[in-house]
């Protein structure tokens, strides 16, 4: 299952491999058109700009002329102006320092008035109404006995404390006319400043260069709007398709899937590793079913499993043996025949139903679950049979005796009897037949019903001489 779900992974990652790179190739195709076409562009705009060399050189020309005239006619003109303009501001810095002057002797005067205005107060408050009122109706006589009166210092402090503020009113608008004859002059110098900057426009605008210098200059400006324009759409066209490009929805698309093919490259990877790893894990479980096949064999061929024998002697050795197998089984046999004469075979037996298993397995099974049966509830066996067996018994003893000894010399215990070997025999088998039945998991990795048959010959032999005296019976 996990080999299946892997391969199917594989192929989806090479599918999505392969449309992402059909989709990058085609994109890359796209790239490459539309590059030909922005150098086709290219190629026309300098085409097109080396075209009107000639022509812009020959206006240029022209227009270069034309340009130091007219310079030339701007500083003439420049230099009057400047001198004239000197001229105003000279003008400008008399008026001002001027009018600085007359501001500050008005500001002195205005200080004067103020202080007198509070003396005059001052002394009105110390004069009484009728005093004032005399004041009012005598003032001419008042101001001409003044200068006849020396003798009281006081009344002439207050006829030229009279006298001042007549002075300081003249003299406020003496300034004021001043004052308003200075801004009246400003206001002149600066109409007539811009009259004279109007006169200068006017002569720049009037200087008149000349029929073809004009048409010239129209030429070369049209030519280079034509030129910027086309410059400009040309940018602008490049600029779109790149951004189309950069913006298009098979470029992120593409990148997409390019993220998409390095995660499956990763997950590929992963399970690359994971099947190396699990092949190494089934190499070794495969060695461990194999030293297990070999620990059942060698539990199901204990005879042929045994200790290894200590080392001949110097003696001649022993003829051929046959297999001990075929001994073991010449005794079960005659076993079996010698329980078949028995009067409560048939009600002993226990039958299974022949349409559940195979018929090796049914007689297999049949034999064993007899002796079973037989060992649990016991085997007696008649003393003159005994000693028939016995005899007839000797050549198969005596040669699993030479298989066992290599010399005839050694002292070996008493023979068993045939029950326990029957026993020892029975248990085996049972022991052999639990170990395949527990293992036959349909997770496992090995049948373990087909040991059987990876044994070695003599015991397949045994079985079937087994299978044919069961038949016999």
């Amino acid at each position: 299952m996990a080999s299946t779900v892997e391969e199917k992974e594989l192929e989806m990652i090479s599918k999505l491999s392969n449309e992402v790179i059909l989709q990058y190739e085609s994109l890359q195709r796209e790239h490459e058109s539309i590059k030909k076409e922005f150098e086709q562009m290219k190629e026309e705009r300098d085409e097109a700009l080396q075209k009107p060399d000639s022509i812009i050189l020959a206006i240029l020309t022209h227009v270069i002329t034309a340009s130091l005239c007219r310079r030339m006619y701007q500083e003439q003109m420049s230099h009057r102006v400047i001198e004239e303009v000197n001229s105003i501001q000279e003008n400008l810095e008399i008026e001002k320092s001027c009018r600085e002057s007359v501001e500050a002797l008005a500001s002195e005067l205005n200080r004067e008035n103020y202080s007198l205005k509070r003396k005059s107060m001052l002394y009105m408050s110390r004069l009484g109404a009728d005093w004032i009122v005399d004041i009012s109706e005598d003032d001419e006589d008042y101001y001409e006995d003044e200068e006849d009166d020396d003798e009281d210092g006081e009344d002439g402090q207050e006829e030229k404390s009279g006298e001042k503020p007549d002075l300081i009113l003249t003299d406020k608008k003496q300034l004021m006319m001043e004052l308003e004859t200075t801004y009246k002059t400003r206001h002149e110098m600066l109409v007539e400043q811009k009259t004279l900057r109007q006169q200068s426009q006017m002569l720049v605008q009037s200087v008149s260069l000349g029929e073809a210098l004009q048409e010239a200059l129209a030429e070369i400006s049209t030519l280079t709007h034509t030129l910027e324009t086309q410059r400009l759409e040309h940018q602008q066209q490049v600029k779109a398709l790149e951004e189309q490009i950069e913006g298009s929805e098979l470029k992120r698309q593409l990148t997409v899937l390019q993220r998409q093919t390095e995660l499956l490259e990763e997950e590929r990877k992963e399970w690359q590793h994971k099947y190396t790893k699990s092949e190494s894990e089934a190499e070794a479980l495969r060695s461990a079913v194999e030293e297990l096949k070999k620990k059942l064999e060698q539990a199901s061929n204990p005879d042929s499993a045994a200790a290894p024998p200590p080392p001949p002697p110097p003696p001649p050795p022993p003829p051929p043996p046959p297999p001990p197998p075929a001994s073991s089984a010449n005794t079960l046999s005659s076993l079996l025949s010698k329980l078949r004469k028995k009067k409560d075979v048939n009600t002993e037996i226990v039958e299974t139903d022949p349409s559940k298993k195979t018929p090796e397995k049914d007689i297999r099974d049949q034999a064993v679950d007899e002796m079973m049966q037989r060992i649990k509830k016991g085997v007696k066996l008649r003393r003159v049979s005994m000693r028939g067996t016995s005899k007839r018994g000797r050549p198969g003893q005596n040669k699993v005796k030479q298989i066992g000894t290599p010399s005839s010399t050694e002292i070996h215990p008493s023979s068993p009897t045939p029950t326990s070997e029957l026993e020892k025999v029975l248990q085996r088998r049972r022991e052999a037949l639990k170990s395949a039945n527990n293992s036959t998991d349909p997770s496992d990795a090995v049948d373990l019903t087909q040991i059987p048959q990876t044994q070695s010959e003599p015991a397949q032999n045994t079985r079937d001489q087994e299978i044919n005296t069961q038949q016999a019976l």
